[in-house]
């Protein structure tokens, strides 16, 4: 049982998330303030003259390393059976993220502009570019299966991660109607509360394990590496909400609809439809950064050590503990270009969607969405992954039921289910994927509180 709970924890570790999705109904009509993560022009709806929201909370996992085998998980296999490994040898990738949205608000101020008010508590981490035998042995080693020789190198290898509130005011407005065309346009301004933030980024690397003599041999790195203070492992003065470091971030976006005429029965002259044919979106999401200082003596540095043994860790009781000890080791030198600051930048992409009305109240969507912030140019960023996401949805303002999913990401396709029952939200977007195929790189969970005002 203990393998188990363990195991269950890599597999969640390994996960991303893209709290953005909302199980669908984010890109609803009625969707207010759920509706501004995707666009802030969705602040200005002329479905809703308020949205109180009260709490939300959605985490997907999603990784391209580890597999949950569902009927193993349920027949009681060992965890080596329940999570299986890939075997093709590519790098290890892995996001989690989590966005719980607290007390927020939106209110038509007048016939043609809107504003709203959101409150966040963000995390983000990215694992990326672990070769597989590394993979490999952290997985053995988490799960208690002891370690082999193993010699691996590589080129680059991160682990990004921040935790900041979010504070943003945004402010929509009717551009353009006439006849059956509107353009709505919008901007989130966001005060960012940087809680803390973890670096780590290593170029140009090799490393030799020997298990008799317990000894590591022939290391060489060159090492980007900063960290905050709170939140750090043995550090007695945590706090969830406490303050490293202030920010500043923006949200742009427009919208067209296209509200199709219909004729008046009495005169026969023409009306537009309350309701849109079809809408398109676009909207660049998360441009902006915290920047911090680095706490605990972490710093860059550069490696070449002949041989190390991990007795050198023994006794290490916190995080300032191991920055101590990797820098006192020979062959640990400071880089000099080290300001003692690092900056974070949020997961910067462009958001583009599709929203067609097919019938009264059903819905079909297209959202593809291309991350800015990727690759390995950068030592500090975190990054979502380009995708593409799809969703049927049936519903009113206090009703529906919605089956949204994706293609791309590191866990393959999924498929969910969403349901919208009066002030209440739940759904995951891959939950309907598992149950058919039995297997998944990806799960998550997305429940919310919120009363829409028609």
């Amino acid at each position: 049982m203990k393998k188990i709970r363990v195991g269950l924890g890599i597999f969640l570790m390994v996960a991303a998330a893209h709290a953005q999705e909302s199980t669908g109904f984010n890109l609803s009509p009625t969707g207010g303030v759920l509706a501004l993560a995707q666009n802030p022009a969705q602040a200005f709806s002329t479905y809703l003259k308020a949205d109180i929201h009260l709490f939300s909370l959605h985490v997907v996992a999603d990784n391209n390393y580890l597999s949950l085998n569902q009927k193993k998980l349920f027949s009681g296999e060992d965890i080596e059976e329940v999570l299986e490994q890939e075997t093709n040898g590519r790098d290890m990738n892995a996001l989690v993220q989590m966005e719980a949205l607290g007390p927020s608000f939106m209110i038509r101020l007048t016939p043609k502009a809107a504003m709203a008010f959101a409150s966040k508590a963000r995390v983000l981490v990215n694992v990326d570019g672990v070769p597989a035998a590394a993979a490999k042995k952290l997985y053995d080693i988490l799960l208690d299966e002891g370690v082999a020789d193993y010699s691996f190198a590589g080129k680059y290898t991160s682990v990004n991660a921040n935790a900041w509130m979010e504070y943003a005011l945004t402010y929509a407005r009717l551009l353009l109607a006439r006849g059956p065309h509107r353009v709505q346009a919008g901007i989130s301004l966001k005060l960012l509360q940087g809680v803390s933030s973890y670096s780590l980024t290593v170029r140009d690397y090799q490393s030799q394990y020997d298990v008799a003599s317990e000894t590591l041999r022939r290391i060489s790195a060159t090492v980007a590496y900063g960290h905050t203070q709170n939140l750090t492992w043995g550090n007695d003065d945590n706090g969830l909400l406490k303050k490293e470091a202030w920010g500043f971030g923006v949200d742009l976006g427009g919208v067209y609809e296209y509200h199709p005429q219909r004729v008046r029965a009495a005169d026969g002259g023409t009306t537009v439809s309350p309701d849109y044919r079809f809408r398109i979106g676009f909207a660049l999401l998360d441009l902006g950064a915290v920047s911090y200082q680095k706490k605990l003596a972490s710093r860059d540095f550069s490696a070449d050590i002949t041989e190390l043994n991990i007795l050198a860790f023994a006794g290490i009781a916190s995080q300032a503990d191991i920055n101590a000890t990797i820098n006192g080791l020979a062959g640990v030198s400071p880089l000099a270009d080290d300001s003692g600051k690092f900056t974070m930048d949020l997961p910067a992409r462009i958001n583009a969607y599709l929203d067609y009305r097919i019938g009264k109240g059903v819905y079909v969507s297209l959202n593809p969405v291309i991350a800015l912030s990727g690759g390995t140019g950068d030592d500090q960023r975190t990054h979502q992954k380009t995708m593409c996401y799809f969703s049927l949805r049936v519903e009113r303002p206090w009703f529906g039921i919605c089956f949204p999913g994706a293609i791309g990401g590191l866990g393959g396709a999924r498929l969910g289910l969403g349901i919208k029952a009066g002030p209440l939200l739940i759904g995951s977007s891959s939950l309907l994927g598992t149950l058919l195929s039995g297997r998944t790189k990806v799960g998550d969970v997305f429940v919310g509180l919120r009363i829409p005002i028609t």
